[in-house]
C-alpha cells in the first residue's frame, strides 16, 4: 500500500511543477481507526512517513486543523 501513496505523493508533485512561491500541495494521509493500528499496515504507515521525512524540508507534516488554518488565513474575505 505504500507504493500506492509513494505514487500518489509522486504523481501529485508532477502536476503541480508550475505552482508559485505561495502556493501549497496537500498529499492527505488519512487513516481508518479500525485499520491503521494492525500490525501490517503499521508497518506501511512507518514506511510512508519516513519516505516523505526523506524529502527534507520540501515536505512539512501538519494536522488537518494547521491545514485550514492557513487556508482560511490565505482566503480570507476582506
Amino acid at each position: 500500500m505504500e507504493t500506492m501513496w509513494k505514487d500518489k505523493f509522486e504523481w501529485i508533485r508532477t502536476e503541480v511543477e508550475d505552482m508559485g512561491e505561495s502556493d501549497i500541495m496537500v498529499f492527505p494521509l488519512v487513516l481508518h481507526p479500525d485499520t491503521s493500528g494492525m500490525a501490517h499496515v503499521i508497518g506501511m504507515i512507518e514506511r510512508i512517513v519516513t519516505y516523505l521525512k526523506d524529502w527534507g524540508d520540501e515536505v512539512d507534516f501538519c494536522t488537518f486543523e494547521d491545514v485550514a488554518k492557513e487556508w482560511k488565513a490565505k482566503n480570507a474575505v476582506s
